[in-house]
């Protein structure tokens, strides 16, 4: 039988999870979006795996998404761990988790990126995806998201929240989408 340990208080915990949204937001400009990688490590598998890694201070993210050559279709996890030494030993724990799915065709990524990147940039939470909406060139980027989605003490939408998004042409027909979900996980 597995025991359950708390680690935090309900404090402890809210102090964790704001640290968490504020480096998430850092860790995407650096990575997918931005790609520049300044602090971000960033692997590509020969099966269609990408892991970009970027950690500050206690906490890791890691940034795990699947394509494959035979679609448009995307899969994929981040991740946020904090570690800390507890009694003398080196644990970490997942603190927070979000996983998104769908099909965007390779010519919109970079406006995906960018609508991406302007909730980022303005440390906007809105499921951890883009804004409400984005327009630019002829693109329109929606958001679509339920937040707030496991209320608990802290009431922040980082710790529960669920969506879809999608690009198409401004007043037209739709291009892609993904949903995406999440939660805190202490």
């Amino acid at each position: 039988m597995m025991m359950s340990v708390k680690l935090w208080t309900a404090e402890e915990r809210q102090v964790i999870l704001t640290l968490a949204e504020g480096v998430f937001f850092r860790a995407m400009i650096d990575g997918y979006v931005g790609g520049k990688g300044q602090k971000s490590t960033k692997v590509t598998t020969p099966d269609g795996r990408t892991i970009i890694t970027y950690i500050e201070g206690p906490f890791r993210v890691v940034d795990e998404y699947w394509t494959t050559p035979q679609s448009d279709a995307s899969t994929g996890a981040t991740t946020i761990i904090f570690s800390q030494i507890l009694h003398g030993v080196f644990v970490e724990t997942p603190v927070w988790g979000m996983g998104y799915g769908g099909r965007y065709p390779k010519e919109v990524i970079p406006f995906l990126k960018s609508a991406l990147a302007t909730a980022y940039r303005r440390h906007e939470f809105c499921g951890g995806r883009g804004p409400e909406r984005y327009i630019e060139e002829g693109l329109t980027y929606e958001n679509h998201s339920r937040q707030g989605v496991e209320l608990d003490s802290i009431g922040s939408s980082f710790t529960g929240f669920q969506g879809h998004e999608e690009i198409g042409v401004t007043g037209g027909k739709t291009l892609g989408f993904h949903h995406y979900f999440g939660m805190a996980m202490i």
